[in-house]
């Protein structure tokens, strides 16, 4: 009697290994996580949840139901195809990256650190932002990323020392010393935005040139650096800004003319009181919209509140200019606009 009862609870105690077994694999099947080496070396996370998930090849529409259909379609095409770009803009950073990660324990493929990226959270909102601003549509989008490997919208906002600050992270909620981080390349003579800025249904691109380069101070005897806008399209006539440089702008149609406006906010030669400048093209020639109104700009502003400073809303078009007088305009810091500080007036159009 005994005897069969030890045997009982062996065999009780055998079931109970094969059912925790059971279960593990189970579990170990539904997560589907298993670990390889890709082919550029790193460690790889495979979740079974997740193989099907939509490639950059089957992303082919060109025709969709709305507006809202398309923008979904675009957004899922950024978030597959920015992180390649990024990554081949600086690969050795990202490698250097998932070797810190794999040291803590964290096995991310290198498309996941890109992903993972200051450089693609700001680039995935400039984008969006801009092709809703702009109206643009998927085969565009799709174009200018595939032949070129950027959209058209750094003019928008000047990325001067953007960095990939941390990739974060979510190791035991401890901050983790990333490699030395490689600043973002700017040269500023070849800002650029894209727009139809002379109505013709076509896009072409608006440039910022330095036509004549200044010598000494101009205010003793020197003499200013010289700036224009100039257009892809050589049928459109260069736009003479004079000094200094500047930051463009697209505004989308102020007007309703059909074609696109464009503003710049240009540096003074001296001192932090810069103009914002509002330009429309009307038969290939650029001529002011707005009348031009000062702007403070040794502080920073974001690149929404940039494209901000003048608005268009239910028909009107808005400028924000700063009161002289505003004590609190800037932060604590004083390296920051207050942009809810600013005044909104409305623009009277020429």
């Amino acid at each position: 009697m005994k005897k069969k009862s030890l045997e009982t609870v062996i065999e009780l105690i055998d079931m109970k290994r094969f059912i925790i077994l059971a279960i593990s694999m189970l579990f170990f099947s539904c997560n589907g996580v298993s670990r390889n080496e890709d082919d550029r070396g790193g460690l790889v996370e495979e979740d079974a949840s997740t193989s099907s998930v939509i490639d950059l090849d089957t992303l082919t529409e060109t025709k969709f139901a709305d507006r809202s259909e398309e923008l979904i379609y675009i957004r899922e095409y950024l978030e597959l195809k920015l992180p390649e770009i990024i990554l081949k803009e600086n690969p050795e950073y990202f490698r250097d990256a998932q070797y810190t990660f794999i040291s803590y324990g964290k096995d991310y493929t290198l498309l996941e650190l890109a992903r993972k990226s200051d450089k693609f959270d700001f680039r995935y909102h400039e984008y969006m932002r801009y092709i809703i601003k702009n109206n643009l549509h998927f085969p565009f989008v799709k174009s200018e990323l595939e032949n070129n490997g950027e959209l058209s919208v750094w003019g928008n906002y000047t990325p001067v020392n953007l960095k990939e600050r941390d990739i974060s992270s979510d190791v035991n909620n401890e901050e983790i010393e990333l490699p030395p981080v490689v600043e973002e390349k700017y040269n500023p003579e070849e800002q650029k935005i894209n727009g139809d800025f002379n109505g013709d249904g076509k896009y072409e691109y608006a440039y910022r040139v330095l036509v004549n380069q200044g010598e000494g101070n101009p205010i003793d005897k020197g003499t200013p650096d010289e700036y224009e806008i100039q257009f892809s399209d050589k049928n459109m006539l260069p736009v003479k800004v004079g000094c200094c440089n500047f930051k463009l702008i697209n505004e989308g149609d102020l007007n309703n003319d059909g074609a696109d406006e464009l503003t710049i906010l240009q540096y003074p030669m001296n001192g932090c009181i810069g103009n914002v400048k509002t330009y429309t093209v009307k038969n290939n020639r650029g001529k002011l919209l707005i009348s031009p109104f000062t702007f403070y700009i040794c502080a920073e502003l974001t690149s929404t509140e940039l494209s901000e400073i003048i608005v268009k809303e239910n028909g009107t078009v808005y400028y924000h200019e700063a009161d002289p007088n505003d004590e609190y305009l800037l932060n604590d810091e004083g390296d920051k606009i207050r942009f809810e500080r600013l005044i909104k007036k409305k623009a009277i159009l020429k």
